[in-house]
C-alpha cells in the first residue's frame, strides 16, 4: 500500500508551512487596516537560509490603496457575495473531508497552494479543479516573498505555476503571499507577471486549533458583503486542523441563512482569465 503519510512528512519537513480606490468599485472597501501578516506562524526547516536583511512589509491595506487592480482585500459591497479561501494545501488529512463538505453544501471556494504539496498530492489538486473550485498560488516552499530576490521569486512562482498545471491542466494568475507579507516591489513584480494578489478580510485564525464552534462564530460575526475569508487546509505535520471542517460546515449553514451566497474569488471580484 502507499505510504502517502510518509511522503506528506518528507515534504512538511523540507517546506513547513504558513491611488485610492474608485468610488464606482467597492472592492477592497473598509479594511484599510488590514495588517500583512498571515494567521498561521510555521516552523520551518527552510532550503539554504536567507543571509540578508528582511525587508520592510508593507500595510495590505495601503497597498490595496495604491496598487487597486493588484491587491484585493474583499469584494464588492453591493451583493452579499462571499469567498471562502483555504490556504497550505493540498492536506490528505484535510482537504478531502473539506471537499466532501463542499460538494455536499454545493459551496465553490478557492484554494491558494503550495507547489511542493501540489507534486506531491497532486489526484487533490486535480479533485479541486474538477469540482468547480479555484486554484490559486503560495509558492512553492511557502517562503516569505519579500525575503527573495525578484529572481528568486520568479522561480517560486514558475515551480508552482509547473505543478499546477501538471495537476489541472492550467497555471493559475491568483497569488496569496505566505504571511500576508507583501511590499511595493514585490506587488510590481507580481502585476508584471500578470497576478492578482488576494489578501483577505476574515482571518478565521483556526490554526490555532480553538474549538470549531469559537472559529466558526468568530467568522460569521466579521462576514460583511464582499468578505474574502482565510481557512486552511494544510498546515505542520505536528498541527490538528481537524476542527476546521466542522467549523467550516458551521459557518456555511449560517452564512446561507444570513442570505449570503458563496462564490469563488474569481467570480467575486470580477476577475477576467480565471475559471468563476
Amino acid at each position: 500500500m502507499f505510504n502517502w503519510k510518509m511522503v506528506f512528512l518528507i515534504v512538511f519537513l523540507v517546506t513547513g508551512g504558513c491611488a485610492g480606490i474608485d468610488n464606482s468599485d467597492t472592492r477592497n472597501q473598509s479594511f484599510d487596516v488590514i495588517e500583512p501578516v498571515q494567521a498561521q506562524e510555521v516552523d520551518q526547516d527552510k532550503e539554504p537560509p536567507l543571509q540578508r536583511e528582511k525587508p520592510e512589509e508593507v500595510n495590505n491595506g495601503q497597498l490595496a490603496k495604491l496598487y487597486p487592480e493588484t491587491v484585493f482585500l474583499s469584494g464588492p459591497t453591493t451583493e452579499k457575495k462571499i469567498a471562502l479561501t483555504f490556504d497550505d494545501g493540498p492536506d490528505p488529512r484535510v482537504t478531502g473531508s473539506l471537499l466532501d463538505l463542499l460538494k455536499q453544501e454545493s459551496v465553490p471556494a478557492t484554494f491558494f497552494l503550495m507547489g511542493a504539496r501540489v507534486e506531491a498530492f497532486p489526484q487533490l489538486a486535480k479533485r479541486m479543479s474538477d469540482e468547480g473550485h479555484s486554484i490559486g498560488s503560495h509558492t512553492y516552499w511557502h517562503r516569505p516573498l519579500i525575503e527573495l530576490t525578484n529572481d528568486e521569486a520568479e522561480v517560486e512562482l514558475q515551480k508552482t505555476n509547473t505543478a499546477i498545471k501538471q495537476a489541472i491542466g492550467k497555471e493559475t494568475t491568483l497569488f496569496r503571499p505566505p504571511f500576508g507579507s507583501m511590499n511595493e516591489e514585490k506587488v510590481e513584480l507580481m502585476r508584471d507577471l500578470g497576478y492578482s494578489v488576494i489578501i483577505w478580510s476574515v482571518d478565521s485564525e483556526d490554526w490555532k486549533a480553538s474549538p470549531p464552534d469559537e472559529i466558526a462564530k468568530e467568522v460569521v460575526d466579521a462576514v460583511r458583503p464582499g468578505s474574502i475569508i482565510l481557512h486552511h487546509d494544510g498546515a505542520n505535520w505536528n498541527t490538528d486542523l481537524s476542527g476546521t471542517v466542522t467549523a467550516v460546515e458551521q459557518e456555511i449553514k449560517e452564512l446561507k441563512e444570513m442570505g449570503y451566497t458563496f462564490v469563488t474569488v474569481p467570480e467575486l471580484l470580477n476577475l477576467s482569465g480565471q475559471p468563476q
